[in-house]
């Protein structure tokens, strides 16, 4: 089992001083020990929801005042990644969620409809404005990480961070992200992961990594979808690569399976890989299927 490098309790005033945000990370709910922090911001969003539904709360509507709000827990006992899979979640690293409001940024009242293309675009804007925000909060440690969709972050040919978005309500997501900060992973069997503090050395302040990537992210997500795309195609680790498109689970093998190479991205932001077999170019969306790289 990968071991965790010695690192202090998160210091959420020094995290706090290090924001520049309107709204991100203002609100902090930290937790020793959570069984998810999915959960607990889930939980705070259906009890919003509650007292939406009941008119108990006056003026600022409840769901709209958790936009912004991170769970963070310093360990969790049952942690979710993509696809329901198991999070490995020892002390040291960063594990976190948020309440994500798209009205907020897309006009129509807290808890009306809104366009489903245009909600769609800007919750594909941050799924990948997450990945680029933690390059960004990688960067002053004098690291190049890359992207690699649809939702994991890679240093070195190594996983260092993952994410998931849930939409849990018509407007309203919470998005979690794990980042390995302080965990030797480095020379451990059977794992291809890294954390901040393998490349560098040393220990690693977790509050500036988080400030860091909520720094950026809010202002990624204040600027135009296509900007935010070009971004992520520039930090893209896969075009170009032979993989694997598995239509179920990577360990179980699938008829609709198939390789392809990876060509780039459409302008919705979805991956395109050509059909080895067939020539055929396929635009992917990564809520279906999963990739395997065949060579790095």
């Amino acid at each position: 089992m990968a071991m965790a490098m010695a690192a202090a309790r998160f210091d959420a005033a020094l995290f706090s001083s290090l924001l520049t945000t309107r709204v991100l990370g203002r609100t902090l709910n930290w937790f020793e020990v959570s069984e998810s922090t999915m959960k607990n911001a889930s939980g705070a969003v259906d009890a919003a929801c509650k007292a939406r539904r009941a008119g108990t709360c006056e003026g600022t509507d409840p769901v709209s005042a958790l936009h912004g709000t991170v769970f963070l827990a310093e360990r969790q006992t049952a942690g979710v990644g993509r696809r329901g899979r198991g999070w490995e979640s020892p002390t040291g690293n960063l594990y976190v969620s948020f309440v994500w409001c798209a009205s907020e940024y897309l006009g129509p009242a807290a808890g009306q409809p809104v366009d489903p293309g245009a909600l769609m675009q800007h919750m594909t804007q941050l799924n990948i404005a997450m990945a680029l925000a933690v390059v960004a909060a990688c960067q002053p440690y004098g690291l190049a990480c890359k992207v690699k969709w649809p939702n994991d972050v890679w240093l070195d040919q190594r996983k260092l961070s993952g994410m998931l978005i849930n939409l849990v309500e018509p407007t309203t997501a919470v998005a979690g992200i794990g980042i390995d900060v302080n965990q030797e992973m480095v020379g451990q069997q059977g794992l291809r992961a890294i954390s901040i503090a393998d490349a560098v050395g040393q220990p690693v302040g977790r509050e500036a990594v988080l400030a860091a990537f909520c720094n950026d992210l809010e202002k990624r997500m204040d600027l135009p979808f296509r900007m935010v795309l070009q971004t992520y195609e520039e930090n893209d680790m896969l075009r170009g690569h032979q993989v694997r498109v598995h239509h179920g689970s990577r360990e179980v093998a699938h008829p609709s399976d198939y390789d392809a190479e990876v060509t780039g991205f459409s302008s919705k932001g979805e991956l395109l890989v050509r059909n080895k077999q067939t020539g055929a170019i396929k635009p992917l969306v990564g809520e279906e299927i999963s990739l395997t790289m065949l060579q790095l």
